[in-house]
């Protein structure tokens, strides 16, 4: 799920291969000619889940699956011309547990009045089946209109859910069913006065921090993106503005740095018409403090681009996404940063129909194979009157949907392995990596006393810095040790797997295989056993031939037959090489009847078509089998019949096995016929 607060462990950027899924997707959501929107999307099990909305003679709701190639599963379609649902414009679907969302919508029955509008809050399942909804805040008067923007999962499994009432803010905050605990307003919903919030975190003492906008629609340059700080029961506790001497009217929203760090990005603008309008703008990068002191601003992007911000993320490796258009829908950008630099890429997207009038993005996340997937809508050749579909694009970690549109990438088509290493002998780890500009370097790291470490060339380590990393393991102590590679530029870091590197000693038998003699149908085994702490493969033979699948240190060979006899030894081998055991023979002893004191005859011997079997003694025949000397089932007889017909076997040496209560008898026939 998406939440507002984070526990961190600092680390540079995870693992990326060649292998991302990419795809540039437009979806049909019910006509062609309708306008159709993707609001927000989140990666799920199998697939992507997705919330939209069509415009048709009123608004109606959109929930809906893709799977990983970007077709379409299923779609949920709420509303009608007279109730009409649309998904707030920032973060307005979170993941819960169990696969549950909430979403944050707008609402409005058109049968009282053509305003009214309401904010709702909204549960559903993965399929989008609804399982309530709870009408949050009712706007007074009958021209009144409240606005969904978002909605966050609060510590308490609640809900903070924001958005606009005309001139000023609302947030309310919820319990678990959506039942409303407080509201607070953002601002005085003076005309001089108009307040707006965007996005929401909850901070490290369960109060919450918000960004928005301040403007005085009456003059030119009073506009300018804002902090709040929110007390857990949503007092105010302080106010910033960002923002530069223009008119810097438009989102902006914030992510955490740490505990009581954040990272806010905003609408700068550099040139504004006449009447305050900005013409052109940049990207406006903040870091502040949980008490308000900034203590880093920067500027991103440039030329004749004027940036409105969507959606901005923060990763799982600790780097940044964001998307945005511009006013009039006319760029769809994604831009990333990390801690260590301002911009890994600003890169402009466009359709799968290509270069088109109208297109712009509203929602970017991660997804699980490090790839971004962002969502919105672009005009088609089919559209009129600025009618507009829904557009998903997949990417890869650089924004691209093929490799090496970024030449600074960084792919590592091979990772290292687990493996073992002789003590006694110098060996390696490896990986593959590339990029289009061949400007990669390499760390080797290892992992001592709870952390990473880098390496650095000794008599141990050699290549601690190549993409081959000789190890002497004389000057290491530890049976096994793991160890990963930082694969780099001046751009991206990325990690390689992590590996563990086992360290063995040369294999010394401690007990051989002993000779065994057991009767027909009866267990044999053999054992061999080599000194502790070490990982040997083993590979036991017969006569000199490999058996499949002996490959333990115990050998066991049931119903022993004519063929298991012969000699037998293992082979045991590790990274410092193989050793042989000792031969060990299986015999089978020359039987006459076993266990004669059964008191049961079997003649004649050899036999011609009939066997005759009499039993003198106290107990029960059960079962009479006949077997080759091989120890295949030749027949099965009754055991009450005293004549056994082997008329139909041919000529040969067999075993005919008796089993009589808790003994069994096994006698060698000779059959002539």
């Amino acid at each position: 799920m998406k939440r507002s607060f984070f526990i961190f462990v600092i680390i540079t950027h995870a693992i990326f291969c060649v292998s991302q899924n990419t795809f540039n997707k437009e979806l049909l959501f019910e006509d062609q000619y309708y306008t159709e929107l993707a609001y927000q999307i989140h990666e799920k099990e199998d697939g992507f889940i997705f919330s939209g909305a069509v415009f048709h003679i009123g608004a109606r709701l959109v929930v809906g699956e893709i799977n990983q190639e970007g077709e379409t599963e299923w779609l949920k379609i709420y509303g009608n011309t007279r109730h009409e649902y649309q998904p707030g414009n920032y973060n307005s679907m979170i993941c819960i547990d169990d696969s549950l969302y909430i979403m944050a919508i707008t609402y409005h029955d058109t049968v009282y009045t053509p305003f009214h509008y309401r904010m709702m809050l909204m549960k559903f399942d993965a399929r989008g089946d609804t399982m309530w909804t709870k009408v949050l805040y009712e706007p007074e008067g009958e021209d009144g209109s409240c606005f969904a923007h978002g909605v966050i999962e609060t510590f308490d499994n609640g809900f903070l859910v924001f958005g606009g009432e005309g001139l000023r803010g609302v947030v309310i905050k919820t319990d678990s069913l959506g039942n409303k605990e407080w509201l607070t307003y953002y601002g005085s919903g003076q005309s001089n006065d108009r307040r707006s919030i965007y996005s929401v975190l909850q901070t490290y003492d369960s109060g919450y921090i918000a960004s928005g906008d301040i403007r005085n629609p009456h003059l030119n340059d009073a506009a300018d993106p804002a902090l709040i700080r929110y007390y857990p029961n949503g007092d105010r506790r302080w106010e910033r503005s960002l923002g530069g001497p223009l008119w810097d009217s438009g989102p902006s929203l914030i992510q955490p740095l740490d505990d009581s760090n954040y990272v806010v990005l905003a609408q700068y603008t550099t040139q504004s018409a006449y009447n305050g309008d900005p013409q052109r703008s940049r990207i406006q990068l903040v870091k502040i403090k949980d008490n308000a002191v900034i203590t880093y601003s920067t500027l991103i992007g440039g030329g004749n681009e004027l940036y409105t911000l969507q959606d901005f993320e923060r990763m799982s490796d600790g780097s940044y996404i964001a998307c945005g258009r511009n006013p009039w829908d006319n760029i769809a950008w994604m831009y990333s940063f990390s801690l260590e630099r301002d911009s890994l890429y600003l890169r402009m997207q466009l359709p799968p129909t290509g270069d088109t009038d109208l297109r712009a993005f509203k929602d970017i996340s991660e997804c699980s194979d490090r790839g971004i997937i962002a969502c919105g809508n672009f005009l088609t050749s089919f559209q009129l009157n600025n009618s507009r579909c829904p557009w998903i694009i997949k990417t890869d970690r650089f924004g691209c949907l093929v490799p090496y549109c970024d030449p600074n990438g960084v792919f590592i088509s091979t990772q290292p392995e687990n493996t073992q290493i002789c003590k006694y002998h110098t060996s390696c780890i490896f990986l593959s990596a590339n990029n289009a500009l061949n400007n990669l370097e390499y760390h080797w790291q290892i992992f001592e006393n709870n952390s990473w470490e880098y390496i650095e060339n000794s008599s141990v380590y050699n290549g601690a810095r190549n993409d081959m990393l000789y190890i002497n393991p004389l000057g290491i102590d530890q049976n096994s040790l793991d160890y990963r590679c930082r694969v780099y530029n001046d751009y991206w870091s990325f990690f390689s797997d992590s590996v563990n590197v086992v360290f063995v000693d040369s294999i010394e038998i401690i007990n051989q295989p002993e000779n065994s003699r057991v009767n027909y149908f009866e267990r044999a085994e053999f054992l061999v056993q080599a000194t502790e702490g070490h990982i040997i493969h083993y590979q036991w033979f017969q006569n000199q031939y490999p058996i499949d699948g002996a490959n333990d240190s115990l050998l066991i060979i049931e119903n022993v037959s004519i063929s298991d006899t012969g000699s037998y030894y293992c082979e045991l081998s590790n990274a410092c090489g193989s050793i042989l055991s000792e031969v060990a023979d299986l015999t089978i002893p020359d039987l006459g009847i076993h266990e004669p004191e059964l008191n049961v005859q079997i003649f004649p011997n050899p036999a011609y078509d009939i066997i005759r079997i009499e039993n003198s003694g106290n107990g029960n025949i059960i079962s009479i089998v006949l077997y080759s000397c091989n120890g295949e089932k030749i027949k099965e007889f009754d055991q009450k019949i005293k004549l056994l017909d082997v008329s139909a076997i041919p000529a040969g040496i067999y075993f005919l096995k008796i089993d009589i209560g808790q003994r069994v008898l096994i006698q060698k026939i000779i059959i002539q016929n």
